[in-house]
């Protein structure tokens, strides 16, 4: 049965999602900075449309760019954490029925119900 949760779980589950999307914006920055710097170390950097890459960078070359990195890779991170804390689940539930559905503005169920989001809601054994 479908009931909908107490305000302690509504904030839980806000945090859980918060944590979840720093995470995931950190693993983000992590990844594009290490990407960045071994694309440059064994693959070069780029001389242009007709030269996709050039000699590979030494690891001073690679220091010297690091702030460009670090920038670059932050803005990423930044751009994946608030993507990711601004996604919102769009399915709803009938608490009544248990039918679920997309979000489309008609909260009125066939059985009388009303549609509730899936968020706002959790299943309890009987």
């Amino acid at each position: 049965m479908w009931i909908r949760k107490t305000e302690f779980e509504l904030i839980e589950s806000r945090n859980k999602k918060e944590k979840n999307s720093r995470k995931m914006g950190l693993m983000g920055f992590i990844f594009v900075l290490t990407f960045f710097i071994l694309i440059d170390k064994y693959y070069g950097e780029a001389k242009g449309r007709f030269v996709p890459h050039g000699a590979p960078l030494t690891w001073t070359d690679i220091y010297y760019k690091l702030p460009y990195y670090i920038a670059l890779s932050l803005i990423i991170g930044i751009l994946l954490y608030l993507s990711l804390r601004k996604i919102k689940k769009t399915t709803l539930i009938c608490p009544n029925c248990g039918r679920k559905k997309n979000f489309d503005n008609i909260f009125e169920c066939s059985c009388g119900g009303t549609y509730k989001n899936i968020e706002e809601m959790k299943w309890v054994d009987k």
